[in-house]
């Protein structure tokens, strides 16, 4: 991947260490970057009293010519020829619980905090309102709607995977995603309450 930035991997010394580390070491300077998941890392340097917005520059891979997607649904291709309405179902579940959050976060924030009385709500709420900001509400997703991808960005997140697990096959775009259990576009599309 850091070919694609045209940057020089023998250059940098990685060091793999614990994830409720990764804010810590960069704050005490023991690095000088970190790759982390965004949307949990905002909120941890959030929750140790620092500013996510100004005091960590935060570099998007997008930006910086990796091509892979984020965060999916996984079903097994035995659940897909067996029950494929139940498949259909859950997709349709998340796409209308995606709506729901995007279109009224205190609503899903009490739902969450009665499923998990123990979070705290306030730093929850700023999670997903971050979330949705940097990670789903995308111009992609305004383009062809959450859930769906774009067969040639799949096809180089392929190549690029391949390239950096050094594998023998590349899969085919429609071996790892099927989009025939997307709802319609028109359903699809996001609007933020935010």
């Amino acid at each position: 991947m850091t070919k694609s930035a045209g940057v020089d991997a023998s250059k940098i010394e990685m060091l793999n260490m614990a994830p409720n580390l990764q804010e810590q070491m960069l704050f005490q300077k023991q690095v000088d970057a970190s790759l982390v998941f965004n949307v949990t890392a905002y909120m941890n340097v959030a929750s140790m009293g620092r500013d996510p917005s100004k005091d960590v520059t935060w570099m998007m891979y997008g930006d910086h010519g990796v091509s892979v997607y984020s965060n999916g649904v996984m079903v097994s291709q035995k659940l897909v020829k067996e029950r494929p309405a139940a498949v259909g179902g859950l997709v349709r579940a998340i796409n209308k619980a995606l709506h729901e959050a995007v279109a009224d976060p205190d609503a899903a924030i009490k739902v969450l905090t009665e499923t998990e009385p123990l979070i705290k709500a306030d730093i929850e709420k700023q999670r997903l309102v971050y979330a949705m900001k940097t990670v789903v509400l995308s111009p992609e997703q305004a383009e062809i709607g959450i859930g769906d991808v774009k067969d040639a960005r799949m096809k180089q997140a392929i190549e690029q995977i391949a390239e950096v697990f050094e594998l023998k096959t590349k899969p085919e775009v429609s071996a790892v995603f099927n989009r025939s259990f997307l709802p319609a576009i028109t359903e699809r599309k996001l609007k933020a309450a935010f």
